[in-house]
């Protein structure tokens, strides 16, 4: 079986998301903040009238991390009709693989939550992330009533 995966690169890494989750990849912007929200949520960003959380990928996977810059990447994705964004360093393309290159999940202890799989691709090892799995039930309710109490009260700049 074929699977399609959109990799980016975090810290000059790469990693992927599976494509039937990613929404679309848009250009960094300057993010609102959102108060209360956990350590791991950047700000959030008006995308034609939703409000996106955008969470800080580097962050999540334990990497070294970086102020945002004009060259970085959001990709929107679908946590089980759940939006929101990762930020990225660069989205790097679609790449397909067989599931026949997938092998076990070996990534970091941090991380391994939320690795879908471990694949081989022209790139090189990628860990595909599943955003359904990087925040748990508890932490997208408790976001969603965040972002929903401050899209009542103020809306945030695109």
């Amino acid at each position: 079986m074929e699977i399609e995966i959109l990799t980016f690169e975090c810290d000059q890494r790469t990693f992927g998301v599976r494509a039937r989750c990613v929404s679309e990849v848009l250009r960094a912007v300057s993010l609102s903040h959102l108060p209360q929200a956990p350590d791991v949520v950047m700000g959030v960003v008006n995308l034609r009238g939703c409000v996106l959380p955008v969470l800080n990928t580097k962050r999540l996977l334990g990497l070294q991390e970086a102020e945002m810059r004009h060259t970085d990447h959001l990709v929107v994705v679908d946590a089980e009709h759940v939006l929101f964004a990762l930020h990225v360093d660069r989205a790097i393309g679609l790449t397909k693989v067989q599931s026949d290159e997938n092998y076990d999940n070996s990534a970091s202890e941090q991380s391994a939550r939320f690795i879908d799989l471990i694949a081989k691709t022209q790139q090189g090892i990628v860990q595909v992330l599943d955003p359904a799995r990087i925040l748990s039930n508890t932490e997208i309710q408790d976001l969603l009533r965040i972002v929903s109490s401050t899209t009542a009260t103020e809306p945030p700049a695109s």
